[in-house]
């Protein structure tokens, strides 16, 4: 989907999914701030703590310098941080979702479209427990907002309007422009909703004028794809920072054991750390706390000793090919659970599966 703002001042209106937002702010110049919120929530602002298990929870960054994190206000949830992915802010911001769910999770793929190197770029990689009803496709929503809490954001007598253009990837392994624009509202409203004669959805929010809902017509069909739908573009939308074909244990004695790591790609300047530990930890890591999260008991939560990773091995450089790591100290006769986590130049990413040994 694409994203623009026609208003000069700020605004918001992310992409909403079945995770939660995935999307840009734009500022008074209507340029994007450069930036993402890709936040996937576990709860509600009172909601409880869901089993681990059944926590969301980041697998993938397209940069090392992306701080796996989360927040906790209006909710509580998971998200990067620490990264601008758009320093040049650009005036259309454009973006790319995949979700591939098995019989536990659905798994989302965020990317962005690089306008300085006209290529696709990976934002994130984030899991969400799906109870067991795996999605099949997206259904995508949107939003316009006024943003900023209502004690200090003063300007909803000004009219906000983003407008919107959008394609989904079918099972004919070819790109169709979303047609349709699903709105509705039961009496009048400060909102409004239209396809524009360029072809784009725009939808709008604020001012003083009320509107009655109509039915917008459909958009104008485009009769050639952009570059960023082309074969060659469409192919970026399945990389990852590291490609990696096994991980498995090789060698277990009473107090180590030799994990054995396979990389069809590494990547440049890769480093590899172990994370490991008698529970699952999923991808939670012992952290530092941010902002909101300080107050979340959902992200406090993640810091538990039974809740992440108790251990975990010093960065060693990861190459293509075989590589070795061995773990030692371990208790004998006990079960562990380990997750690798490989950090390049392209981004970071652990592996997408936890695997175990039992010491002799």
């Amino acid at each position: 989907m694409t994203t623009r703002s026609l208003c000069d001042f700020s605004s918001y209106s992310p992409i909403t999914t079945p995770f939660g937002y995935f999307g840009t702010s734009f500022g008074a110049d209507r340029r994007s701030n450069g930036s993402f919120n890709f936040s996937m929530w576990a709860a509600g602002a009172r909601g409880s703590i869901p089993p681990l298990e059944q926590m969301p929870h980041l697998l993938a960054a397209g940069s090392p310098e992306a701080e796996f994190s989360g927040f906790g206000h209006e909710g509580s949830g998971v998200k990067l941080r620490e990264w601008i992915p758009m320093p040049d802010q650009p005036k259309t911001c454009i973006q790319a979702l995949r979700v591939d769910s098995n019989d536990k999770y659905d798994t989302y793929s965020g990317y962005f479209w690089d306008h300085p190197t006209r290529r696709w770029k990976l934002y994130a990689v984030g899991r969400k427990w799906n109870g067991q009803k795996a999605k099949d496709h997206l259904t995508p929503g949107s939003f316009c907002e006024i943003p900023g809490p209502p004690q200090v954001q003063r300007t909803g007598d000004l009219v906000r309007e983003v407008r919107r253009r959008g394609w989904h990837y079918g099972n004919d392994k070819r790109w169709h422009p979303m047609d349709t624009f699903h709105c509705k509202s039961k009496a009048p409203v400060n909102k409004f909703w239209y396809t524009t004669d360029e072809g784009e959805f725009a939808m709008g929010t604020g001012g003083m004028r009320y509107y009655e809902f109509e039915k917008p017509k459909a958009p104008v069909a485009e009769t050639q794809l952009p570059e960023f739908l082309t074969p060659e573009a469409t192919a970026q939308l399945v990389q990852l920072p590291a490609k990696i074909k096994d991980l498995a244990t090789t060698r277990v004695t009473r107090n180590a054991a030799t994990i054995q790591l396979i990389m069809t790609r590494a990547g440049t300047h890769s480093r590899v750390q172990l994370y490991y530990g008698e529970t699952d930890c999923l991808t939670f890591a012992k952290r530092q706390l941010h902002g909101t999260e300080r107050n979340s008991e959902v992200s406090q939560s993640t810091q538990t000793d039974k809740r992440s990773w108790s251990q975990n091995s010093q960065p060693v450089a990861l190459n293509d090919g075989s590589n070795q790591i061995t773990l030692t100290g371990l208790k004998p006769a006990t079960t562990y659970y380990y997750r690798a986590l490989i950090t390049n130049d392209q981004g970071k990413c652990w592996t997408f599966q936890t695997n175990s040994f039992r010491t002799r």
